[in-house]
């Protein structure tokens, strides 16, 4: 095992750090009268950031994003305060129940709310019904917010609810013993005390928010354009790549700059995902005057805000009402169309093949970095490239790639998307069998080798099987996320390597269809099923039976 930390390190060195040092390269090249890149070192790229145009663009991104951050901190902080004073096994269960959406299609549930939001939609329906003008709310700058905090809540509510679980009882209790208002126990305890989960949710929902793509897509106009969308515009329209490098390096120093800003806020153990690890502190009431009774009902609010817009597409899946949401009757021959479509097969076979590969590439080399980051060598590297494959935009690390499949020679096709899923959801794997490690601790293993074992005998017989449970989980998580994925596969396919992601967007740009209604429903489903799956056997595994 010593020699362990050389696979992961040479992935993460070639496949992420060299692929995001190309981008910053590239930005500082020129783009040829009729495409191509000019390798002549200029800044003109950077200048034209400064133009009316694209500086509208950014500063238009960043308050939409910061508005997004402050309205899911908003519903966060009652959210996160009312799961930790759950008992244990509702809490589980509701955990569980907030992280489903969060693992489900984000393509899917976007497009449930170009579902619900247009002008045929449910709620236009409701409305027309009542004498009332039909919802105008799809491609505005507010479908575009909608869609962002309803994708990104469960960024913030995770860390907070993380914050908050390890708050010390006694340091509440001692507040009270002094007669601290309800008020003031808010104000001077428990929210000093979450900053460090406020943090790391404003990170984990800004970065995404400010560099978003398929959301204004879909939800926004064509004045509506984010970072995002001129990233996609500038690398497989324009094909000015230059423009696009540098447009990526701008999301990239935000990243780095958000990261840095609110370390010192984020530091500890605490981060360390309990709900894979079994880890949870018993239950503690703080107060039940109004503030707890109006956390338990914003609460109720945001599960229904997850859940109704996907429950509704699966309910309209078996609608017979081919244009409208008016309830015409059940049918399945949506259903019956949609697997005699063949190009919806094909591309369903593609996203399986490239899915079970490229997670048997995340087991082999997650799990070699999660036990070399164990050992000083190259540890350092692998999870800082591990870290910040979390945290950095996904239109991002898909550019990187793009620019260094080209630059190397390899072919856009499977091979690229596979080395691009088993690449970016690494950090599913690794992350996941570092916390169990974590609990098994090395005593197991020094004792394997004092009693005569080799470190390959200790390995097999000893380590995994022990991370069997997290092996399956992590794996579960990296074949789902690739089934899902559309921006990275978006960016690094080719000719007939094209998934049911893309697929399914090809399909939702010409409008709301009812196979499209069954596809949807029938990919939810099947995510659901996945994620649903992994998390209730990892529990029970570690002794949360519910």
């Amino acid at each position: 095992m010593r020699k362990l930390h050389i696979p992961p390190l040479l992935w993460v060195s070639c496949l992420f750090f060299l692929p995001l040092f190309l981008v910053v390269l590239y930005s500082l090249a020129e783009r040829r009268p009729y495409g191509g890149v000019e390798w002549i070192l200029s800044g003109q790229s950077y200048l034209r950031l400064l133009e009316p145009l694209y500086a509208g663009v950014a500063f238009w991104s960043v308050g939409i994003a910061l508005l997004t951050t402050v309205i899911t901190l908003l519903l966060g902080l009652p959210v996160g305060y009312t799961l930790v004073l759950l008992p244990r096994r509702r809490r589980y269960l509701a955990l569980l129940f907030l992280m489903i959406p969060f693992w489900t299609n984000f393509l899917v549930r976007i497009y449930a709310w170009m579902f619900l939001l247009g002008r045929e939609g449910p709620f236009s329906v409701f409305l027309t019904s009542l004498g009332l003008p039909p919802l105008t709310m799809l491609f505005t700058p507010g479908a575009i917010l909608l869609g962002l905090v309803y994708s990104y809540l469960p960024f913030m509510i995770l860390p907070i609810y993380a914050a908050m679980e390890r708050i010390d009882p006694a340091t509440v209790e001692a507040a009270q013993d002094l007669y601290a208002s309800p008020g003031l126990l808010l104000w001077r305890v428990w929210l000093p005390l979450s900053l460090p989960g406020v943090a790391v949710g404003t990170v984990l929902v800004f970065i995404p928010a400010v560099s978003a793509f398929v959301i204004p897509d879909l939800l926004g106009g064509a004045r509506d354009l984010m970072l995002g969308n001129l990233i996609q515009q500038q690398y497989l329209t324009v094909r000015d790549w230059p423009f696009g490098s540098t447009l990526s390096t701008l999301l990239l120093f935000f990243t780095l700059v958000g990261v840095l800003l609110f370390r010192p806020w984020a530091r500890g153990d605490w981060t360390r995902p309990q709900l894979l690890t079994g880890e949870t502190q018993p239950p503690w009431t703080l107060t039940s005057g109004p503030l707890h009774w109006i956390s338990r009902i914003v609460t109720g609010g945001v599960f229904l805000f997850l859940y109704a817009p996907v429950g509704l597409l699966i309910l309209y899946s078996f609608n017979a009402s081919r244009f409208t949401a008016t309830w015409r009757g059940f049918t399945l021959q949506w259903y019956v169309r949609l697997f005699s479509d063949q190009a919806i097969l094909m591309a369903a076979r593609t996203s399986l093949e490239v899915a079970v590969v490229s997670t048997l590439l995340c087991v082999l080399v997650g799990t070699a970095a999660a036990i070399a980051v164990r050992r000083p060598q190259g540890a350092g590297t692998i999870l800082t490239g591990l870290y910040l494959l979390v945290v950095i935009p996904e239109i991002t690390i898909a550019v990187a790639l793009l620019l260094f499949f080209v630059t190397v020679g390899i072919p856009l096709g499977r091979t690229s998307i596979i080395l691009a899923h088993a690449t970016f959801n690494l950090p599913l794997v690794a992350l996941v069998v570092r916390a169990r490690l974590q609990q098994v601790g090395r005593d197991v293993e020094e004792a394997a080798l004092d009693l005569g074992a080799d470190e390959p005998r200790t390995l097999r017989y000893i380590l995994i099987p022990l991370l069997r449970p997290a092996l399956l989980v992590g794996a579960l998580l990296s074949f789902t996320a690739s089934l899902d994925d559309f921006v990275v596969a978006y960016f690094v396919s080719g000719p007939g390597a094209t998934t049911l992601p893309i697929r399914v967007y090809s399909l939702v740009k010409y409008g709301v269809t009812p196979e499209v209604n069954a596809l949807s429903a029938l990919l939810l489903l099947l995510s659901i099923s996945l994620i649903a799956g992994a998390l209730l056997w990892q529990g029970r595994r570690m002794g949360m039976e519910i």
